[in-house]
This record gives structure tokens, sequence and C-alpha cells, in this order.
């Protein structure tokens, strides 16, 4: 639907519809109109009526658009004008603004219902980098000194993969946390068994390799890979015994690097080495993967427990962040059904600007909203910057709505 269309858009108030324009060409009028239109015919007033924009700036430069149109309405003895007081006072508090600005206005009025202290505050920028590092530097602390041995042995491993630096360790738990709910994925975390399960696998895994090597290479003439072998063999053995979860990581790291090794020395031989090479390229991989895959479900269960801590810490705190507002609101208005009908009852209208920066988690907020004879929803948006997921928005999102409008 183009914009030459505005008009038409703004009378139409009971059906949805989805205005596509390119950046810079005025779509936000459509939007605003269409507000202006619900108000003179006294659809609702301003508290039932959201408009959501994707910056503060841009819902601020709306509020100040509606104020300034209902004015220019008044002087052209425009229908309004029996409102101009009571709009007026009430667009001040009205619900313009953020996704986060409007999950964070329900969570305020419902601060119990959604297991939050009354007192809760919004911590972002330094403040909650600073306390994200905090935290994960007390869970790591916590891990190192707990009495779980097999999460003690995890932690040592990833810490010889950091090279024993905590702050690397930190800083990839953080990011793992941060893709993960950048993502909203629902469960990211991978469970890790911990304990000395893994150790005797991966043992088992290596003297089956053993096995097969020597195997294969009953008849080589290389001594350097014979010597190499022999090499896994010690280590095996010292991994099968050692305590200590520093060493344990050492070995592994032993295995990995004599196995690489084994397989260089091979295609530096004889045609018949090489061939064989080739032979023990898959069961040299396998272990090699299991080595890799196994390292990545210690980060992602050492992500989902630090994950937990900060949470509690957070709730100790009276505080939440951006993504906790979207999270909470999104979870407050699915599970709550009565607190759900009394904001569709309440919003009788939702407006989205700038749909192409919504994603997947921000519409379940506003469709929950508007499904099941709810709020009327009215969206404008840019379809191209919606194929590249400019600003974090999921292309997926603006696809399904305008599939739903033809529907």
């Amino acid at each position: 639907m183009s914009l030459n269309e505005e008009q038409e858009i703004a009378l139409e108030l009971d059906a949805e519809h989805v205005v596509e324009a390119a950046a810079g060409s005025g779509k936000t009028r459509a939007l605003v109109a269409r507000y202006l239109q619900v108000l003179k015919e006294g659809r609702a007033d301003v508290d039932g009526i959201v408009a959501i924009t994707f910056t503060e700036n841009a819902a601020a430069e709306m509020r100040e658009r509606i104020i300034k149109d209902i004015d220019e309405c008044i002087s052209k003895g425009g229908e309004v004008n029996f409102l101009r007081g009571e709009a007026i006072k009430k667009l001040t508090n009205a619900p313009i603004s953020t996704i986060h600005g409007f999950s964070y206005r329900i969570l305020q009025e419902n601060p119990l219902e959604c297991g939050l202290n009354p007192d809760f505050s919004l911590i972002e920028g330094v403040e909650e980098e600073l306390f994200v590092k905090e935290v994960i530097d007390e869970f790591i602390l916590k891990l190192w000194e707990s009495n779980n041995k097999g999460e003690r042995d995890a932690l040592g491993e990833v810490l010889s993969e950091e090279g024993f630096d905590r702050n690397k360790l930190r800083e990839k738990i953080i990011r793992i946390i941060s893709l993960s709910r950048t993502l909203h994925l629902e469960q990211p975390w991978k469970t890790f068994s911990g304990g000395e399960s893994y150790v005797q696998d991966e043992n088992a895994l290596i003297k089956n390799l053993l096995t097969t090597i020597e195997s294969k290479l009953k008849d080589s003439s290389s001594k350097n890979v014979q010597t190499r072998i022999d090499n896994i063999k010690n280590l095996s053995d010292q991994l099968s015994i050692t305590k200590k979860k520093s060493l344990k990581a050492k070995l592994v790291q032993g295995v990995k690097k004599e196995l690489n090794d084994i397989i260089h020395q091979l295609n530096r031989a004889t045609k018949e080495d090489k061939d064989i090479a080739n032979q023990l390229l898959n069961p040299v991989n396998n272990i090699l993967n299991y080595y890799d895959t196994r390292l990545t479900r210690i980060y992602l269960s050492l992500a989902e427990k630090a994950y937990k801590y900060l949470q509690d810490r957070k709730m100790e705190s009276f505080s939440i962040d951006y993504e906790d507002l979207l999270i909470k609101a999104r979870d407050l208005l699915k599970n709550n059904r009565s607190l759900r009908d009394r904001y569709r009852k309440k919003f009788k209208f939702i407006m989205v600007d700038e749909f192409q920066d919504t994603d997947s988690l921000q519409f379940e907020i506003i469709n929950l909203l508007c499904e099941g004879g709810g709020a009327n929803l009215f969206i404008v948006g840019d379809p191209n910057q919606s194929i590249f997921g400019f600003r974090g928005g999921d292309p997926g999102v603006f696809l399904g709505i305008k599939d739903r409008e033809k529907d």
C-alpha cells in the first residue's frame, strides 16, 4: 500500500493496514493522520492509543507532531476543538514510546504480578556492563571454590583453553549469554554432565583410535609416526589416573597435537603412508571434533549457570535490563489471561512506526494485545530495510505481517 492512499488509510479505522515506504518519504504522516482520525471520531482517547517507534527521540518527535497537528486542526476550525484541552493534557503521559518504554510501563503498573520488587530500576550502559562483569567474576570464583568436582574439572578445562586467563573466560561467557538473548533463544543451553564420565569416554575413544592407527600402520616405515603413537599411549595413561584438572586439560591438548602431527607426517612420507593417512583422516577428525564439541558443551553449560546467577543477582538488587523488560512483559501478557484481557480492552488501537526494526520478541508483545479481538493494528515501515535486517529487526516478522494483511 503506497502513501498516496494515506487519507483513505486514516479513515479506515476498522481494518489492519501495512503502509510500505522508503526512508525519508514521510510514511510517519500516515500514522499521525490515523492517530488524529481516531480522536476525531471519538473511537478512543489518548490513553487507548499505543504508538510505538524505534528510538526515544523519534517517540518525542511523534508526540510533538501529534500536538502540532491538533493545534493546526483547531486553528482551521477542526473537529478536535472540544478535545483540545483533555488531549493535550493526556498526551504528556500517553503511551507514545519505544517498545522498551511501553514494556516498562506495563511492568511498572504490575510489578508484583511479574515477580519484581515495586522499587525495581532499569540498569543500562556502563553501569550494566560493570555490573555484569563483576557478577560473572563472582560466579567463576564460586565455581572454582565449589565442592562439585565435576564442575571444577569442567571449569579447569576451559580455563586451560583460555590460557588460564579469567578475563578471557569471563568475556566469552558474556558473549554467549549476550548472543543467546539477542537472538531470543528459548533453550540456548546444552547440558554438560560433568564428573569423571567425560574423561572415561574420551579415554575409550583414544584407545579405540590407537588400535585403529596401529593396525593401519603396522607396515609403515615412518619411525616418527610410531614415536607419536607411543606419546599418545603415554598421554592416555596419564589422563586416566591424574586428578589435577589443569593437567587433564593439558594432556587433552597434547593428544590433539600428536594426532594432527601423525596425519601431517604420513602425508609427507611414501605413497602407501599417504593412503593410510587418508584412511585415518575420518577417525582422527571424529575424535578432534569430539574434543571441540565437548568444550562447546562446557562453555554453554557455564554460560547457562552464569546467566541464572546473573538473573538472581539482578533480582537481589531490584535491577532489570532492556532485554528483561521485553521478556517479562511478554511473559506477563502471555501467562496472565485476566491482565492480558484488561489491556486488550484498554488499548483500542496500536500503531507501529519503523516496523522493519521490530524483532520476533517485540512483535510477540504487540500481537498478544491485538489477537483475539484485541487492539486494531496499524504499521508503517520500509520493506527493503527489513530484508537486510537493519537495527536487529527480523525480516520474517515484516513479511509475516504482510501475509496476514493479505489474508
